[in-house]
């Protein structure tokens, strides 16, 4: 997803060519790259890629230099609009031609062409290209491009921690050299991957503070803080940040987005509003979360057969009280599981069988089962004491209100 960002966020390192070429061409065309640079820098990526595009028709051949210069921007422009095979096939011009490309140089063409050959269904002759860029990394002399090329190779090969440690070395050592804004993104990412939630808010914070922040950037800054927010357990800022995304796009993802942090956050009218009509999960969870199983039903059979939509299909069955329904259920998984044992105890106890499930410790799903296991079999204080260690966990506030309104429900019955 974000190597998409990186020819923005290389562009102050020169990685290659850069401007080195500058003082080689007629000044016009010196203007046409920086305002190509301008337009990417504010996620015009089209509108750059067009500027160059039709100043390379208009160049004469003895203008090599800004040929060159052009054909290597259009490399990253390329990629970062998914152009696949007009990226291939710049990439490949300007690996073939005569430019001063140096290490840095080559190994951003490289890159981009390995890019775009995965896309293309190349994967043979991608792996190839990537392992030849790899092994140029070691041999660029600019210090702040190595650093960054290792990194993006670090992220690509999912060793977050590590490639976190080299981003926060070129936000520190080099803020001059690099697009910081892009950079902080592209931390923010590899802190959330790399299971650091809170510095991925910190590097969001950070990139969201930029107010000329490109759109596409913003996309991406609160689409990670939506993430890290779900894993901190922060509903409000979940929800803002989804709002947020539904802003910048109109597309399904976004609807997605805001949809879940509206129902997470018990807004559940304004949630069915943007609901996606694919979306089985969360089309099951708003018609759990309103009682609804007669909705519930026949969407959770269409969901993909296994172990986990059983286990949704009981349990929409023991919400509803049909012991024997979600008994039925039950018995068909042959894998043990501490969730299965707790809902088949739910179960039996709703046909008055008692089958006490082991401790349940803070599982939300299993303590739910426990405290109704207790409830059925007539155990009243240990239910009500499990029902409120249950409203201790971290809920979103649907599954809190729905929880505590059990809880009042236990304690107004004799």
């Amino acid at each position: 997803m974000f190597e998409l960002l990186l020819p923005v966020a290389l562009g102050m390192l020169g990685g290659g060519i850069g401007l080195a070429l500058a003082g080689r061409m007629r000044r016009n065309r010196q203007l046409v790259l920086m305002e190509a640079d301008a337009l990417q820098t504010q996620g015009a990526l089209r509108a750059a890629a067009s500027l160059l595009e039709r100043s390379l028709k208009t160049a004469l051949p003895t203008e090599g230099a800004f040929i060159s210069e052009a054909r290597y921007r259009l490399c990253g422009l390329y990629v970062s609009l998914e152009q696949w095979r007009l990226g291939e096939q710049t990439c490949r011009e300007l690996l073939l031609s005569q430019a001063e490309l140096g290490q840095s140089g080559q190994h951003d063409v490289l890159r981009h062409l390995a890019r775009c050959l995965e896309n293309l269904g190349e994967e043979t002759e991608a792996l190839a290209v990537r392992a030849q860029a790899d092994t140029l990394i070691e041999q660029i002399p600019d210090t702040a491009y190595r650093l960054f090329a290792r990194q993006e190779r670090l992220v690509r090969e999912r060793k977050y921690p590590e490639a976190l440690a080299l981003q926060e070395e070129l936000l520190t050592s080099y803020p001059e050299r690099i697009a910081v804004p892009t950079l902080l993104c592209f931390t923010a990412f590899t802190a959330q991957h790399a299971q650091y939630p809170r510095d991925a808010r910190h590097y969001v914070e950070q990139a969201l503070a930029h107010t000329d922040l490109p759109p596409p950037l913003q996309w991406q800054a609160h689409r990670v803080g939506f993430h890290v927010a779900e894993s901190l357990h922060d509903w409000p800022e979940l929800l803002r940040h989804a709002r947020q995304l539904q802003k910048l796009s109109d597309q399904p993802l976004a609807r997605r987005y805001l949809a879940t942090a509206l129902l997470l956050n018990n807004q559940l009218d304004e949630a069915e509003a943007f609901l996606p009509a694919d979306d089985l999960g969360l089309r099951i969870t708003l018609a759990r979360l309103r009682r609804d199983f007669a909705a519930a039903r026949p969407l959770a059979i269409q969901a993909t057969p296994g172990t986990q939509t059983t286990l949704l299909q009981a349990a929409i069955e023991l919400e509803a009280g049909e012991g024997v329904a979600a008994l039925a259920l039950l018995e068909t998984l042959l894998a043990a599981s501490p969730l299965r044992t707790a809902r088949r105890a739910w179960a039996l106890a709703l046909l008055g069988t008692t089958e006490i499930p082991p401790e349940p410790g803070d599982v939300p799903e299993q303590l739910e089962a426990y405290a109704q296991v207790h409830w059925l079999i007539g155990n009243r204080e240990a239910a009500l004491a499990l029902q409120e260690r249950l409203l201790q966990q971290p809920l979103a506030p649907a599954f809190y209100t729905y929880h505590e309104a059990v809880l009042k429900q236990w304690k107004a019955t004799p």
